[in-house]
């Protein structure tokens, strides 16, 4: 995947005269911003959201996702673990900066005429396979090895989810019903769960098809309610040896209760932000310009250049929903942290309602080290005086 992304940018900016006239188109287009400090939380990409909002995901993803720990179980030490992960980390940002500046590529090369808005593609999740197939139309072979870069990647992520879900079905379901299951008969079930797992996996790809928004956000959402609820509860318990059981299990219901209402809400009363402009000025098409919208208000007025000729150089957007929607236009790239930090916070409170936990009965490798040297502390303390105490009764 890594070859197949920077053959796509070599071959993209190639054509298009070299990275300077790419940089300038995607300025151009009004995409030569690479950092917004604005601090609003309903603004989808900022240096905050990436900052705050990523870092949640990959937290949840690092300690939640069964497969990911797997991997770190097997590594032969600790240490080995941890270079994994920082590997890992640096994988994933070398990734995501490839996947941008393919994005940035693609934008440059159909600078004047864009797939989409020329009806040459119906999705977004197109552009990828269409610009592999438009740029190297004239080499047999090479864009089905380059989509099946794309494939191979995406198998590969796949099995091993797949495989973790057997295995976590298989120990927490399958063992727990039937302890004495002989061997031969736990394997030929398992797979039975993985076949219908993949049959699943397909039904829900055709799914995918029909979703309204962006694959990308629907993933980051469904993340969010499911996994950073999850995260929340390893945090309440590694760092928080006071907490309870029902605290957990109410900071898990709650922390899916808040991301579940604000997905929803999300999609009922948010107004979706305006995509950046992009123009079909050189495109060989007739377009029809009775089925242009056009908006005409006091409050607010848009062009249609970025459509039919050039890239505006201003705008004004339309008006936002009233303020009491605010929480449901809140950037999909927070809603794992805000999950997570619901059950944190609801954990607490209902731990402290129901009776704390002693936190001297708490086993100290299942916490943090910091909190679990903090408490051993108190143990020592708490043993010292008991000691004394007893020491003064003999007297």
């Amino acid at each position: 995947m890594l070859i197949g992304a920077v053959v796509m940018i070599v071959a993209g900016t190639v054509k298009i005269g070299g990275p300077a006239e790419g940089w300038n188109r995607a300025v151009g287009g009004g995409r030569g911003e690479l950092v917004d400090f604005r601090a609003d939380l309903t603004v989808r990409f900022t240096i905050w959201s990436g900052a705050i909002g990523a870092s949640f995901i990959w937290l949840s993803n690092g300690v939640t996702r069964q497969e990911m720990v797997q991997r770190y179980n097997a590594c032969r030490t600790e240490r080995g673990a941890q270079v994994a992960a920082c590997l890992g980390l640096i994988g994933t940002a070398v990734i995501e900066l490839l996947a941008v500046a393919v994005g940035m590529t693609i934008f440059a090369y159909y600078y004047t005429c864009d797939p989409l808005k020329s009806g040459r593609i119906g999705r977004p999740d197109q552009i990828v396979p269409f610009f592999i197939m438009d740029i190297f139309t004239s080499y047999p072979g090479f864009p089905g090895l380059l989509i099946g870069c794309v494939f191979c990647a995406a198998l590969s992520s796949v099995s091993s989810a797949l495989n973790g879900v057997v295995a976590t079905a298989g120990q927490d379901v399958i063992r727990k019903l039937k302890p004495g299951l002989s061997d031969f008969k736990y394997t030929s079930l398992a797979k039975l769960i993985s076949f219908g797992f993949g049959i699943l996996n397909i039904m829900l790809a055709f799914l995918a098809t029909m979703l309204s928004g962006g694959i990308l956000q629907t993933i980051f959402s469904i993340a969010g309610i499911t996994g950073g609820p999850i995260c929340g509860v390893i945090i309440l318990g590694m760092f928080f040896p006071r907490a309870n059981s029902m605290g957990a299990l109410s900071g898990l219901i709650g922390g899916v209760a808040v991301g579940v209402i604000q997905y929803v809400g999300s999609q009922v009363f948010s107004s979706r932000s305006p995509p950046l402009p992009l123009s079909i000025s050189e495109c060989e098409i007739s377009v029809n310009m009775t089925q242009l919208p056009s908006y005409t208000s006091d409050q607010y007025t848009t062009s249609i250049t970025g459509i039919t000729g050039g890239f505006p150089s201003t705008s004004t957007l339309p008006p936002t929903d009233s303020e009491s929607h605010a929480f449901f236009r809140i950037s999909y790239l927070y809603l794992q942290a805000l999950t997570t930090i619901s059950c944190v916070l609801v954990g607490i409170a209902v731990s402290y309602a129901t009776s704390w936990n002693d936190p001297k009965v708490a086993d100290p490798k299942f916490l943090t080290p910091f909190i679990a040297r903090l408490y051993a502390g108190s143990k020592n303390n708490h043993r010292r005086e008991n000691t004394e105490q007893m020491y003064l009764r003999k007297i």
